[in-house]
């Protein structure tokens, strides 16, 4: 079923069922919308906006938070997500790549917080912690991190 740009919440949803897993992207071409969200946008050191991290994320705030970040390059981080980790937060590549964006350890470990390895990849696995780096990423060089995987995403750009 294509993705509703009416009803922007059943299309993030849809993106993000069954465990945060992304479907395939659809053939047909649609644009979508991506509406104001409630989430403030998020000055970096600002943990007051973040989500609890106390408790499990629901795929609805991880898209929330995304979305408060990409604003409109959702789409395009949601095609890397999908090509990276296939929207598995939990995933971890036999390379030593983490997370929704598979945030390389060896190229970025010495700009991870934590004093030991599994406290770095402990933190990068984090969903929040996650899209935080990989914005600071695209801030930098745009999709340039992920550009391995670009035969992937980058047609992706176009379907959503």
């Amino acid at each position: 079923m294509p993705l509703n740009a009416s009803n922007p919440e059943s299309a993030a949803l849809a993106l993000f069922k069954p465990s945060f897993k992304l479907p395939l992207f659809y053939e047909e071409k649609e644009e979508i919308q991506v509406e104001t969200m409630a989430v403030k946008i998020l000055s970096e050191g600002d943990s007051e906006n973040k989500p609890d991290s106390g408790q499990p994320l629901t795929d609805g705030e991880i898209l929330d938070y995304l979305q408060g970040k990409f604003l409109s390059r959702t789409s395009e981080a949601l095609a890397v997500i999908s090509c990276e980790s296939g929207g598995d937060k939990d995933s971890i590549s036999p390379t030593g790549d983490f997370g929704l964006f598979n945030i390389n350890y060896s190229a970025h470990y010495k700009s991870l917080p934590g004093e030991t390895k599994e406290e770095k990849i402990t933190w990068i696995l984090d969903p929040i912690n996650n899209i935080d780096f990989a914005y600071s990423l695209y801030k930098e060089k745009k999709w340039g991190d992920w550009i391995m995987s670009e035969n992937c995403w980058r047609p992706k750009f176009n379907l959503l």
